[in-house]
């Protein structure tokens, strides 16, 4: 919406003008100042209901411009969406893709609701009202939380770069439940005996993946020079999906994991099948260069993809008749058994990638059954005396 008919009132660089929405007398200013670099810069502000509020806004424009503070009065009238936009364009190049798509959906849900809201007005009020208590109606607590996180970042860009002086939602809390669910034996039991008869170019990964309890990414990012298995370990150094390959999760991701007996046969028996298929095709390729491929192969023999596994376990889903699996379920898995089986957090956590508060967040429920069990142990042991 352009700027309306100004008239021009007894206070300098002070106007009034007609708010035809509301058909009432409103007030607005409007002041062109030289900053010390030359560049000259107008700054305006409308929707005042008297000329005394418009007069001492204007003298605290004045007042922070005086103290050189030109980020806070040229970008603290810019929108939501405008500062999205300006977070984004720049921060695109230091942040994973796929930390920037996060930032895109949560622009995408944020811009209906407060995208038109000008970052110095937005408060705890408007936020709460206008995206909290609608927001929550369309999307679980967890994805609105992870929401707040972002708006959260961008406004605190804002805030460094002193567009506003404080981030005003900073202290607002999304609470939510981390209800992650595991595999049970007898669903595991039914996986297994499926993939072999119907698919058993996806039993390796499959098994991989309930036996380390790495993320899907990491799994489809392993190559064959980062697993020893005369040593019996793999190196987790990057992650793979639709985006291509990159540094993985966190700096803690960087790990090298055991591997059971079970799955360095497992293993060195995929990798000869490989070889072997490889020379039948006519292919003969250098052992170093063998090396640089990616473990997990479809049944032609091309790279595993992520879509690819996550239609897998839907259509397995579906065919089984059990709820959805998703291939992180086996991360979640294999870090409650580990915990349901005494392993201290220390471990559990170097061996996911996580930290330990990570881990004692994520994975509550089933530390809170392994309290239960010790308190009981201890309270036998009481009663033995």
């Amino acid at each position: 919406m352009g700027k309306p008919n100004l008239t021009k009132t007894r206070e300098k660089n002070v106007y009034s003008y007609l708010d035809t929405n509301v058909n009432k007398k409103r007030f607005a200013y409007r002041y062109r100042y030289t900053r010390t670099d030359g560049k000259k810069t107008d700054l305006y502000k409308q929707g005042f209901d008297t000329l005394k509020e418009a007069s001492l806004a204007l003298i605290n424009v004045k007042a922070d411009l005086l103290k050189g503070n030109y980020n806070k009065q040229e970008h603290g009238t810019m929108t939501m969406n405008e500062l999205f936009e300006m977070y984004i364009k720049h921060q695109k190049n230091s942040l994973k893709v796929t930390t920037i798509r996060l930032f895109h959906f949560t622009r995408k849900k944020m811009e209906p609701l407060i995208g038109n809201v000008r970052i110095c007005d937005l408060d705890k009020y408007i936020y709460t009202t206008r995206f909290i208590e609608v927001a929550k109606h369309s999307v679980a607590d967890i994805t609105l939380a992870k929401y707040h996180d972002k708006i959260c970042a961008v406004l605190n860009f804002a805030v460094e770069n002193e567009f506003i002086e404080k981030n005003k939602i900073s202290r607002i809390k999304i609470e939510y439940t981390l209800n992650h669910k595991i595999i049970e034996q007898a669903a595991m039991k039914q996986m297994f005996t499926y993939t072999a008869s119907r698919a058993n170019y996806m039993m390796e990964m499959i098994e991989f993946l309930s036996a380390t309890g790495v993320r899907c990414g990491e799994a489809l990012g392993l190559k064959w020079s980062e697993v020893d298995l005369e040593e019996g370990t793999v190196t987790i150094n990057c992650t793979r999906d639709a985006y291509g390959e990159r540094s993985p999760k966190t700096k803690r991701s960087y790990r090298v994991i055991p591997l059971t007996s079970h799955v360095c046969e497992v293993l060195k028996k995929y990798q000869s099948r490989q070889k072997e298929e490889l020379l039948k095709k006519g292919i003969r390729i250098a052992e170093d260069k063998f090396q640089k491929r990616y473990v997990f192969r479809n049944f032609k023999g091309d790279t595993l993809s992520y879509s690819s596994i996550d239609l897998y376990f839907r259509k397995m889903s579906i065919r089984l008749g059990v709820e959805k699996i998703s291939p992180h379920m086996f991360r979640h898995t294999y870090a409650s058994l580990l915990i349901a089986e005494g392993v201290d957090i220390a471990t559990v956590a170097s061996l996911l990638g996580d930290t330990i508060d990570t881990v004692q967040k994520t994975y509550v429920h089933s530390i809170e059954e392994k309290r239960k069990t010790a308190v009981n142990v201890i309270d036998e042991i009481m009663k033995s005396m």
